[in-house]
């Protein structure tokens, strides 16, 4: 895999770094949501949806989608020591 990087505001997507949207948003609450920096709770599956639908548009068009949580699966997999720091 190539480098990731920001090149041009302008150019062509062809990599991208997602993290979709899980049990993180569903641990938002009221009297929470203001800590972590969050306008309001979210509809987590409304969110997944709409992230899942952005990545459809993406791929449709080309751009290689990597997912954060699939590369720690992999990086942990291929060096059990990183599983015990």
């Amino acid at each position: 895999m190539n480098q990731f990087g920001v090149y041009s505001e302008v150019g062509k997507l062809r990599k991208v770094l997602v993290h979709r949207p899980e049990l993180s948003l569903q641990r938002l609450t009221p009297a929470n949501h203001d800590d972590l920096l969050f306008d309001d709770v979210l509809w987590v599956e409304h969110a997944q949806k709409e992230h899942d639908e952005f990545v459809a548009r993406m791929r449709e068009r080309g751009v290689e989608v990597y997912y954060l949580r699939d590369l720690m699966a992999e990086t942990l997999a291929a060096s059990p020591k990183g599983k015990k720091a």
